[in-house]
């Protein structure tokens, strides 16, 4: 799909970056959150805690929908394979130039450190 390794390498990581990172702002609230509320939920051996982590994973999945659908849509990130949309080897991708992969990395990451600074008033957070 692309000319080199090195743009293949640096096409992936800028599409996991900001993809991860929208997963992450909906999962860090439900996490802090559920365990400030409800303190057994710290325990992998609780059923609370799977709970917890299956409910942190679907709202980070619908966080990070909207971008990943979007990404995929302009072919800046490869999709599910279905039978409407058949990729060939030759399929060409959108260009995104520097400047913008710079401003969605660092948007998403803004997006990211802000979801974590409004949940520091409502749990605290400590690393």
């Amino acid at each position: 799909m692309y000319s080199s390794y090195l743009e293949a390498v640096t096409n992936s990581i800028f599409a996991e970056t900001v993809s991860m990172n929208y997963v992450m702002a909906g999962m860090l609230p439900t996490i802090i959150l559920f365990k400030y509320h409800y303190p057994t939920s710290s325990d992998p051996t609780s059923i609370l805690f799977w709970g917890l982590m299956s409910l942190a994973t679907l709202i980070g999945f619908i966080f990070a929908y909207p971008v990943n659908s979007w990404m995929v849509k302009n072919k800046i990130k490869h999709g599910m394979m279905s039978k409407d949309m058949k990729m060939e080897h030759h399929d060409h991708h959108m260009e995104i130039s520097t400047k913008t992969k710079t401003i969605h990395v660092v948007g998403s990451f803004a997006f990211l450190f802000l979801v974590a600074y409004v949940v520091s008033f409502f749990a605290p957070i400590s690393f």
